[in-house]
């Protein structure tokens, strides 16, 4: 379907993709997510990563920073995986000196490398890392 083509690529910032971890921290407290929730919401789950392959127009461009926790860039990694393991468009980019917070914070500074890249990417649907 045509309108499919509008968006034409994801920037996964510091994401988590895969929930099930969460469900006995402290972090799913407010939230009350159940099982089922954390499957139907978690990228990595297997009919989730099948949904995906159908945009294979998109390209997807995973961010972690440098300071994140283990957790987050093993999560990053193994969905980057994941998604060039079925044929899609991936790249993957260890942000220097930042971590979850501050990589996101800082996008509002015209200048901050991240800043221009995404912007970059939203204009030509390309990473230029």
């Amino acid at each position: 379907h045509q309108d499919r083509n509008i968006v034409r690529g994801v920037i996964h910032l510091s994401g988590v993709f895969d929930l099930l971890p969460i469900l006995s921290t402290s972090v799913n407290f407010p939230l009350k997510m159940t099982r089922l929730d954390a499957e139907m919401f978690s990228p990595l789950q297997q009919g989730n990563m099948d949904r995906l392959v159908t945009a294979k127009h998109l390209q997807h461009w995973v961010v972690v920073g440098e300071n994140d926790s283990p957790a987050f860039k093993e999560q990053a990694e193994k969905y980057v995986g994941e998604l060039e393991g079925r044929g899609c468009q991936v790249a993957f980019t260890v942000q220097p000196s930042e971590d979850h917070f501050s990589l996101v914070e800082r996008l509002m500074e015209d200048q901050y490398s991240l800043t221009k890249q995404v912007l970059a990417f939203i204009n030509t649907g390309s990473v230029s890392c």
